[in-house]
């Protein structure tokens, strides 16, 4: 029986996938075995995510950006609003700078990954 698969069609469905962590060419397969590792294939429709070494360096990109856009946006509306001394702000964004990223990094993976299947750039062995 052909189980038929719709891919990701908008940026909206590559945000979901993203963010679900889910195969954006099925949508249904986890891309992530553990919390860090990344499935080579998925478990549903067997596309394959990375075909070559260094192939999701620009999920790393993904990630910085947003940590560093967040962390600048959430520091100049703190300071404008909150009458803190300099040293809890650098408290508080240093602890946001090294756990976002670590609980982004699958996420921004899986972006990645749903950005080259919108492109076509995913696809089955």
């Amino acid at each position: 029986m052909s189980e038929e698969f719709h891919s990701v069609q908008n940026l909206a469905e590559v945000l979901s996938c993203g963010m679900k962590r889910i195969c954006p060419a099925c949508k249904k397969g986890k891309m992530f075995s553990t919390y860090f590792k990344m499935n080579a294939t998925c478990p549903i429709c067997g596309v394959r995510y990375e075909r070559e070494p260094g192939e999701y360096i620009v999920a790393m990109y993904i990630n910085i950006f947003t940590t560093e856009i967040l962390f600048i946006t959430g520091y100049l509306i703190l300071n404008k609003y909150v009458d803190w001394a300099a040293w809890t702000q650098v408290s508080i964004w240093a602890i946001f700078n090294i756990t976002f990223p670590l609980w982004f990094y699958p996420r921004s993976k899986a972006l990645w990954a749903a950005g080259l299947e919108l492109g076509g750039g995913l696809y089955r062995d």
